[in-house]
C-alpha cells in the first residue's frame, strides 16, 4: 500500500512490514496475571477478560494486606506496529473519585509490565506518582491446594543461599492432579550429596478459616534417612528447618535451618 495516502508525524507512523513483534496475540492475554513480588504495596493481580466489546481487566491493589477490587474496566489495545495483529500493550483509567489511576500495560516474551500513574484529588497534597512492576501469568484453578490455600507464590526451583550448605542444595516445588509436591537436591557439600526424591506438601494457614497461606511441611523416606522439613517465606527467602535421622542410628540426629532464593517462576513436571 503507498504509504502517501497516510498523513503521518513520523516514520513508525506508515505502514511497513519490517518490525520485530515482541508482545502477544489477544487471545494469550485472557486469564489471571499474578505480581511477581509478593510484597507489594500496588497492584497484587490483573484479571483479563475479553467479550465482543474488546479487553476489560480488573485490577486488585493491596492494601493492609487484603485485596481492594477495584472494579472491571473496557481498555485500548495497542499493536507493536501499524500493520501488525500481535498485541503489544493496552491502557485503562480508573476513576475512584478522590484519586484517578491510569494503568498503563505492555507485554513481552511472556512478562506483562505494569505502569501505573497515580493521582489524587481530594485536597491531600499527597505527590502525584508512577509505580512500575512485573507480572507473570498463571491459571488460579492450577494453584489452588488445599481448602483453597493459594500456593502459586511457591512454585519453581529455589536455591541454598550457602554454596556450602550442610544439607540441601536445591529444592523445587511443582504441581501434580493430586496437589503440591517438593523434588530436592542434596549440597555437594552436605552429608547426603545428589538427588533426593521428591514427596507431598502439606499446606498450612493461619487460622482453620483462612486461606492465607503461612507455612508448610513435608516429609522425605530417603533409603537411610528420613526427614521432616518445615518451611515458610520471609521478604523472598525460603526458610526450611530440617530434623533427620538415620534409620540405622549409626550417625546422631540432627537439625538445620537453611536460606534459599527464587531463581523462576513457576515449575511443572
Amino acid at each position: 500500500m503507498n504509504s502517501n495516502n497516510y498523513k503521518s508525524t513520523k516514520n513508525d507512523d506508515v505502514l511497513s512490514e519490517f518490525y520485530h513483534e515482541w508482545g502477544a496475540d489477544i487471545e494469550d492475554l485472557a486469564g489471571q496475571w499474578e505480581n511477581n513480588n509478593p510484597k507489594t504495596g500496588q497492584i497484587s493481580r490483573i484479571e483479563v477478560k475479553l467479550d465482543e466489546s474488546g479487553l476489560k481487566i480488573r485490577c486488585f491493589g493491596l492494601l493492609d494486606q487484603q485485596e481492594q477490587d477495584w472494579g472491571e474496566l473496557q481498555c485500548e489495545t495497542f499493536s507493536s506496529n501499524v500493520s501488525s495483529s500481535v498485541v503489544e500493550g493496552f491502557v485503562g483509567n480508573y476513576d475512584f473519585g478522590f484519586m484517578e489511576t491510569q494503568v498503563v500495560a505492555n507485554v513481552k516474551y511472556g512478562v506483562m509490565v505494569i505502569q501505573s500513574y497515580n493521582k489524587f484529588k481530594d485536597g491531600s497534597n499527597r505527590n502525584a506518582y508512577i509505580c512500575r512492576e512485573f507480572f507473570y501469568k498463571t491459571d488460579k484453578k492450577l494453584m489452588q491446594y488445599g481448602q483453597g490455600i493459594d500456593a502459586s507464590y511457591y512454585l519453581g526451583n529455589w536455591n541454598n543461599t550457602y554454596n556450602k550448605a550442610r544439607a540441601i542444595g536445591s529444592v523445587k516445588f511443582h504441581q501434580q492432579p493430586d496437589g503440591l509436591y517438593i523434588s530436592l537436591t542434596g549440597s555437594n557439600t552436605g552429608f547426603q550429596p545428589g538427588d533426593w526424591g521428591s514427596a507431598p506438601v502439606k499446606l498450612h494457614s493461619y487460622s482453620p478459616d483462612s486461606n492465607d497461606l503461612v507455612a508448610c511441611q513435608a516429609r522425605l523416606d530417603m533409603e537411610n534417612t528420613e526427614a521432616v522439613l518445615a518451611m515458610n517465606e520471609n521478604k523472598g527467602l525460603l526458610i526450611i528447618a530440617g530434623y533427620f535421622s538415620f534409620k540405622d542410628n549409626s550417625q546422631s540426629s540432627f537439625f538445620v535451618r537453611e536460606f534459599f532464593y527464587k531463581t523462576d517462576g513457576e515449575g511443572s513436571l
